[in-house]
């Protein structure tokens, strides 16, 4: 059985991916395992995991294990408490989704640069924590969706 493991900012991106999911594989051919991850990372606070109520396909070819973080800040940080457990269960993937609202606080709006900025230090971060011989066993890929404001005059 493949297995992936998808790292969301909260419950409306793990409904999403849960959906897409059970689309693109047929829900016959996927289990879902659904949990919600508190704590950890920058808190202080040990980190907590909770399962919820997911899909159980026992002849599934892939399983998929989606965590709710519970923030944007989170993903990250909770992809490197989760990573040795994840090689240890036989993942094969890690994904993590992140949102990049398109304004700036100051009102301007973000340039492709900033999104490019932003993937890259991701990126960087994971690596500098998880490998010490500069190579994973697991990929781990980073999306980010911008959401755009469109101004009409």
């Amino acid at each position: 059985m493949k297995r992936i493991a998808i790292f969301t900012e909260g419950k409306t991106e793990r409904i999403f991916v849960k959906k897409l999911l059970e689309e693109i594989a047929g829900r016959k051919n996927i289990s879902i395992k659904l949990y919600e991850l508190r704590g950890g990372g920058q808190s202080g606070k040990p980190q907590t995991k909770t399962q919820k109520v997911g899909i159980n396909q026992p002849s599934a070819k892939y399983e998929a294990l989606i965590y709710d973080c519970g923030g944007d800040e989170k993903v990250t940080s909770d992809i490197i408490e989760q990573y040795n457990e994840l090689v240890s269960k036989g993942v094969s993937k890690i994904l993590g989704l992140r949102d990049l609202y398109g304004q700036k606080p100051d009102g301007t709006f973000r340039l492709p640069t900033d999104l490019v900025r932003a993937e890259k230090g991701l990126k960087l971060i994971l690596k500098k924590r998880l490998a010490q011989d500069n190579s994973l066993p697991i990929p781990i890929h980073i999306v980010i969706a911008v959401m755009c404001v469109l101004r009409t005059t």
